[in-house]
């Protein structure tokens, strides 16, 4: 994927969220997402090449590159209505742990005790062995703990990191082969809500 074909997927994207917004729900937002609405857009100014190398350094990591693609064309995306808000800002992505500062022993705790429990292969099972290393690059829910991470412990041959959607009601994660396939499975979600597939008679 390169900068284009996310730049064309971005429109499309922003386009069904626009569509599915109950603007009756509009005045109750920040003004900054009231603006962003108006203005029909909710992406942001392309990250340059510098801003990223400055994330990966902070990282010690050489991000996936459909996410490094991605920051290369919006340095961030609003979701409105959406569970999980928006995706960060490179600025903002933080390991996960450093996010849960709070929940930090809550964390450590279900890892330790969830290794006999859960398969290493299976959704939950592969988020908490990776617990330490993951990396948080998205907002969480206001109400819940839905949140999107990438996993830089595995990786695929074409240097994609494994993608989570975490949310403690689903249960544990979901897993995708990378962050293209997590914001495809968002893209497909939102447009079944908006146009939903006839149904036969």
């Amino acid at each position: 994927m390169d900068t284009t074909d996310w730049g064309t997927w971005l429109k499309q994207y922003n386009d069904l969220l626009l569509e599915r917004l109950d603007r009756g729900d509009l005045p109750y937002y920040p003004p900054g997402v009231v603006q962003a609405v108006k203005a029909g857009w909710l992406g942001k100014d392309a990250g340059t090449e510098a801003e990223v190398q400055a994330l990966e350094t902070r990282l010690g990591l050489r991000l996936p590159p459909s996410y490094r693609q991605f920051l290369l064309t919006s340095n961030g995306f609003l979701q409105v209505g959406m569970l999980v808000p928006r995706l960060y800002a490179l600025q903002e992505v933080d390991p996960f742990l450093a996010l849960e500062k709070d929940d930090l022993e809550f964390w450590l705790s279900w890892q330790a005790e969830a290794k006999e429990t859960y398969p290493q292969d299976d959704d939950t099972g592969s988020f908490l062995q990776h617990l330490q290393a993951l990396i948080a690059i998205s907002e969480k829910e206001e109400a819940g703990t839905a949140r999107y991470i990438l996993n830089p412990e595995r990786i695929n041959a074409d240097g994609e990191w494994e993608a989570y959607y975490y949310a403690h009601w689903r249960p544990g994660a979901i897993r995708f082969e990378s962050f293209w396939g997590l914001m495809q499975y968002e893209f497909e979600y939102l447009r079944d809500y908006v146009n939903p597939p006839a149904q036969n008679p």
